[in-house]
């Protein structure tokens, strides 16, 4: 007499377009952390070059901004330099604009300068 009725809830089967959408969001929340700017290096442009101290001075760059605006992540830095080896300017570029860091170096001279604009 007092006993609730129980319902049965029926799974809504998901549309191919919220399936697409649940699988886009999945694989922008991946690699949250940082963009990815490995897929970059395969494509046509061509990087300026960066010399050893260069490539130091950046990585101390990019280590400054994890160590004030991310301490916690300070460990994953080996595995982001060695993934993106050669691509350290961009991923201070990245890191401070995640992080609301102005850069300390002026990044334009690692644009790629064959005319295309960076999206």
């Amino acid at each position: 007499e007092g006993k609730p009725k129980k319902v049965r809830r029926v799974r809504r089967r998901k549309s191919q377009r919220e399936r697409e959408e649940v699988k886009d969001d999945e694989e922008a929340s991946e690699d949250d952390e940082e963009a990815d700017p490995a897929k970059e290096r395969s494509s046509s442009r061509k990087r300026p070059e960066v010399d050893a101290d260069t490539v130091d001075l950046l990585r101390k760059l990019i280590k400054g901004v994890y160590e004030k605006c991310a301490p916690e992540k300070l460990s994953k830095l080996p595995s982001i330099f060695s993934k993106y080896d050669g691509l350290e300017a961009e991923v201070y570029r990245k890191a401070c604009r995640k992080y609301g860091v102005t850069p300390e170096i002026d990044l334009s001279r690692f644009e790629a300068d064959d005319g295309e604009e960076s999206a």
